[in-house]
């Protein structure tokens, strides 16, 4: 990524889509990171999913049972995927994507198969085990700024670029 970044600042005409925070953010990603980032690249949004609880109905109790939970980190090959919840955030925080509390038009095919994976299922079971309270699936999705367009054209070419940055770090 930092060879694909150096590449687009010499160049006439691509360089001023070399932005210089782009530095920063490439020293503040993961490898896991970087492959959520060429997914989000090709897909744009992602259906990604909270999963609460309300114990005694009262939703100033309202307890977050899983937060950001998708099934992105599989499909991007992430190598650590308990921590994608923690790698979206980040992504965000780095304003790259943010998480818009609506669904994504014509994907609730995804959104099911998301409520039907065993850790959603669990989740469930933990909250009547505790509380005695049913759990809620809350439906969002993330979606790639305009400022990410931006790092990933300049950044996140090619799946081989991810391999031999993760290498490097790696040794």
């Amino acid at each position: 990524m930092f060879a694909n970044l150096l590449a687009a600042a010499m160049d006439e005409a691509t360089s001023p889509s070399a932005h210089p925070a782009f530095v920063e953010i490439l020293k503040q990603l993961t490898p896991d990171e970087a492959r959520i980032l060429a997914l989000l690249n090709r897909h744009q949004q992602l259906p990604i999913a909270t999963v609460t609880a309300i114990p005694g109905g009262d939703p100033s109790r309202t307890i977050v049972l899983l937060r950001n939970f998708s099934l992105i980190g599989w499909d991007a090959g992430c190598k650590h995927l308990q921590l994608v919840p923690s790698y979206l955030d980040n992504i965000c925080r780095l304003g790259l994507a943010e998480v818009l509390h609506s669904p994504l038009a014509g994907y609730d095919w995804a959104y099911v198969t998301i409520e039907q994976r065993p850790e959603v299922w669990q989740s469930g079971v933990n909250a009547s085990r505790q509380w005695g309270v049913g759990h809620q699936v809350h439906r969002h999705r993330i979606s790639v700024t305009d400022f990410g367009e931006e790092f990933c054209a300049t950044c996140v070419v090619t799946p081989r670029t991810i391999q031999m940055w993760t290498e490097r770090r790696d040794a």
